[in-house]
């Protein structure tokens, strides 16, 4: 049982430092998986409170029904590590199969939503990089010949971007 506040922080600390790991192994993944990487704070704030939260409510109740008071340290930095996906587990059981997504959408990131990831790359690289051509786009998004020409053809088709060019010499821009 956990009548002490002593217990209580303790497991709060250690659950932190599971959230805490958990959320640089999720910085470190997401860097070294996309070619322009950007920090999301208040996702990462959100994801951090979530494995906190999760995580010590769990050792909670596994100490008050089993008694586990010697490996209370361990249970709360492997609740604070698993916490947001339990959370995600919960939602997708329930029919949430998005999950919860806390997040506020700016207008671009609205005007967005119908398009897959890697014609949102696309448009991401081109802001960056003013124009684009098809082997641009098929290495970018590690994508072939026929889906980089599907996906940049319903990008021109919405007036997203504009083509340029013929045979060979086709490039992208921003309209």
């Amino acid at each position: 049982m956990i009548e002490d506040p002593y217990s209580i922080s303790v497991i709060l600390i250690y659950s932190a430092v599971g959230s805490f790991i958990r959320s640089l192994f999720g910085i470190y993944k997401s860097y070294s998986s996309v070619d322009v990487f950007r920090l999301n704070v208040r996702k990462l704030l959100v994801e951090f409170c979530t494995s906190m939260i999760i995580g010590t409510f769990g050792v909670v109740i596994l100490s008050e029904l089993g008694g586990y008071n010697y490996g209370l340290k361990l249970f709360a930095i492997i609740g604070g590590l698993f916490g947001a996906d339990i959370l995600s587990m919960i939602t997708k059981k329930v029919g949430l199969t998005k999950g919860l997504n806390v997040m506020r959408m700016t207008d671009d990131e609205i005007k967005l939503v119908n398009f897959n990831g890697r014609q949102i790359n696309a448009i991401d690289y081109l802001r960056r990089n003013k124009i684009m051509t098809k082997r641009e786009y098929e290495k970018l998004n590690q994508t072939s010949n026929d889906c980089a020409k599907r996906d940049l053809t319903q990008l021109v088709k919405k007036k997203k971007i504009k083509k340029y060019g013929t045979g060979k010499a086709i490039f992208y821009k921003l309209p």
